[in-house]
């Protein structure tokens, strides 16, 4: 009996020690409308200067348009396990499924140890911003230490892994943009449309030859009438001079 007591206390005690040391923290950004994003943590609160002395509140949750701020303090096993070093910064990027445009990053930075007498934790900033936020492009084309991509699938994604932030799970949910589809009768008019420009493009072509041809024509009757008109000229003297004249007299009489 003792023996089953003594190892239901130990098990309870070992639960209890886990449970301190690593209680999984996470932090849940859903940015699927436009606007603020909606934030769940389990971090715990405090300032940085008191510790989480007897964990004390909830983190820190800073909301702003397509942005979010979360601070607190996460459980880790021991320092020499915490999740980066003192002031170390790692950022991750995600991208449209349909194209090479970024629309979201997370940014994670590391403050302070502290021990307590329920654990050891870490205390953590997690940055979140999207593209319509001010200024997202500059900083997204700078981020601190950047570790990937990912793709956005419209779901929440855990980048634990990519951001390499153990035990602190980070999971984003982005809006993903899905390219419209046309619709068959949009698609009947489109056709149509190329028909009638294929169409116009064909009559022109013809006008086009009609109106060269014309103007072939045009031009050879020019030349024609300038050659003509250049035969008389040379011609006009010489036939002045080599027809007899003709005298003319008052009765109507004529004689060559």
């Amino acid at each position: 009996m003792k023996t089953r007591i003594w190892t239901l206390a130990l098990a309870i005690a070992l639960t209890m020690t886990c449970g301190t040391a690593w209680g999984a923290g996470f932090v849940k950004i859903d940015d699927t409308s436009s606007g603020t994003p909606i934030v769940t943590t389990d971090l715990f609160g405090g300032t940085l200067g008191s510790g989480p002395t007897g964990l004390p509140g909830s983190a820190t949750v800073s909301l702003g348009y397509e942005e979010a701020t979360i601070t607190g303090w996460v459980p880790i096993a021991s320092q020499t396990q915490a999740i980066l070093p003192l002031g170390g910064k790692r950022s991750v990027l995600f991208q449209e499924p349909f194209n090479t445009q970024a629309s979201d990053f997370v940014t994670l930075s590391i403050f302070d140890y502290r021990g307590t007498n329920t654990g050891v934790y870490q205390f953590v900033s997690v940055f979140f911003q999207s593209e319509g936020a001010a200024g997202f492009a500059t900083n997204a084309a700078s981020l601190p230490g950047f570790q990937g991509t990912v793709i956005e699938n419209g779901n929440f994604q855990d980048i634990i892994n990519v951001l390499g932030s153990s035990p602190l799970s980070v999971q984003v949910r982005s809006e993903e943009e899905i390219p419209t589809v046309p619709e068959p009768a949009s698609l009947l008019l489109f056709g149509f449309g190329l028909v009638g420009l294929a169409g116009v493009r064909r009559m022109m072509r013809g006008m086009q030859f009609k109106t060269n041809i014309m103007e072939g024509t045009m031009k050879t009757h020019l030349r024609l009438a300038v050659m003509i008109c250049g035969l008389l000229l040379v011609a006009a003297p010489a036939m002045a001079q080599g027809l007899p004249g003709i005298q003319i007299f008052d009765d109507g009489r004529h004689h060559l």
